[in-house]
């Protein structure tokens, strides 16, 4: 009697051969590839957690500077070199302009010019 690697006889198993028609066949639909990005994406904790924080920077560059009483190159020369307080959260800069919004802005240019850098070839 021979044994293969496992230690089960070869006579044990039996060759069945092969089906022409089931071969070929797919085990399961095909999908898109568009489909199969977002479902890896998905599944992926990291990704999701860098796409979260991505569009959550985004939307707040784009409200924050329009929903703020300050604008982002409104002088006020009575609020120079500020400390952070309830009025303007990040303090002022040296010419009175709120930090905050100015930071929001910023945030602003800087997605702007990383997106139209990858777009362009």
């Amino acid at each position: 009697m021979i044994k293969d690697f496992a230690g089960i006889p070869k006579d044990e198993f039996e060759f069945v051969g092969e089906i022409e028609e089931k071969s070929e066949a797919l085990t399961r639909p095909s999908i898109s590839f568009w489909k199969d990005v977002w479902r890896r994406l998905f599944k992926n904790k990291v990704a999701m957690t860098g796409l979260i924080i991505i569009l959550a920077i985004a939307l707040f560059s784009i409200i924050i500077p329009e929903l703020s009483s300050y604008s982002y190159s409104q002088q006020n020369l009575r609020n120079i070199n500020a400390a952070p307080s309830s009025e303007h959260w990040f303090g002022t800069d040296s010419l009175g302009r709120d930090l905050w919004v100015r930071t929001w802005v910023g945030a602003r240019v800087s997605l702007a010019v990383g997106i139209f850098g990858s777009i362009i070839p």
